[in-house]
C-alpha cells in the first residue's frame, strides 16, 4: 500500500493500517497491557508514536532516527490531517524525510 490510512474512532483512538512496530516511550512501557493508542489531534505521545510509527512504515532506515524525527513530523505533516481521518501518501513522507535528511530504503518492483 502507497498511503498511510486512520480514522478516529468514537473513543479518540484511530485505525490505521500502521503497525506499532517501536515505541517513543521509555523501555519499561509497557504495550501489552493496553496502555498505547496512536491518537492525532494533540501534541501528546500517542500522536508522537503515531508519527514514529508511520515513518518507520515508510521504510526509514533507522528506528532511532524514527523516535528523533517523530515530533517534528507530527507537527509538521500530522498536525495538517484531518483529525477524524485522512491518508498521507508515501511520497509525502519521503519528501519530508528527504527534507530531513533521513534515509529509507526503496524497493524495485
Amino acid at each position: 500500500m502507497d498511503k498511510i490510512i486512520f480514522s478516529r474512532n468514537q473513543d479518540g483512538s484511530i485505525t490505521t493500517n500502521v503497525s506499532l512496530l517501536i515505541t517513543t516511550k521509555l523501555p519499561d512501557f509497557d504495550v501489552i497491557k493496553g496502555s498505547h493508542e496512536f491518537r492525532v489531534g494533540y501534541d501528546g505521545h500517542g500522536p508522537n508514536e503515531f508519527a514514529a510509527n508511520i515513518l518507520w512504515h515508510c521504510n526509514a532506515e533507522n528506528e532511532n532516527d524514527c523516535r528523533k524525527y517523530a515530533a517534528a513530523f507530527r507537527d509538521e505533516i500530522l498536525h495538517k490531517c484531518e483529525v477524524e481521518g485522512d491518508s498521507i501518501d508515501f511520497k509525502t513522507v519521503h519528501d519530508w524525510m528527504d527534507k530531513k535528511g533521513m534515509k529509507y530504503r526503496t524497493f524495485d518492483k
